[in-house]
């Protein structure tokens, strides 16, 4: 993929170990994606970490609308659940605060139970998927004006 407008990805460098490119078969074609992420450590859990992966990279970005908040709502609450004993925090209030407007989650309490109907279940995976198609259609625009 060639680029002319001065993003990173071409430029970015990578450190194998020989061990690395024979697990690969030699080949870093596919691997290149896998790699950039695991030594840059890169994170898909929060929608910061993507939106600067994707716009750093690729030159993609999208706009934080009522999807994105959304997202950005059960990203959070995830990590509360799996992490914190799943119960609303300062700090989970505090994350959130910014994302706005959103339909889920849109008053939380500290000290009550993080807990999601299956409506709102079916809701969080219907903004996902809908970011998701958005940014590989932008992906996909960008690498075929790219090439």
């Amino acid at each position: 993929m060639e680029r002319d407008d001065g993003g990173k990805l071409l430029d970015e460098e990578l450190k194998l170990t020989i061990g690395e490119l024979r697990e690969r078969d030699w080949d870093l074609k596919d691997s290149a994606p896998d790699l950039l992420i695991a030594k840059r450590d890169l994170s898909f859990q929060d929608m910061g970490a993507i939106h600067r992966a994707f716009d750093q990279y690729l030159n993609v970005s999208l706009v934080q609308d009522r999807r994105v908040n959304n997202i950005i709502l059960t990203q959070a609450c995830r990590h509360v659940i799996v992490h914190a004993g799943a119960a609303i925090s300062a700090r989970l209030v505090k994350q959130v605060s910014k994302a706005v407007p959103r339909d889920l989650k849109p008053n939380l309490r500290i000290g009550e139970p993080v807990q999601f109907t299956p409506e709102e279940v079916s809701a969080a995976c219907e903004n996902m998927f809908g970011y998701i198609d958005e940014l590989a259609q932008k992906v996909r625009s960008t690498l075929e004006a790219a090439a």
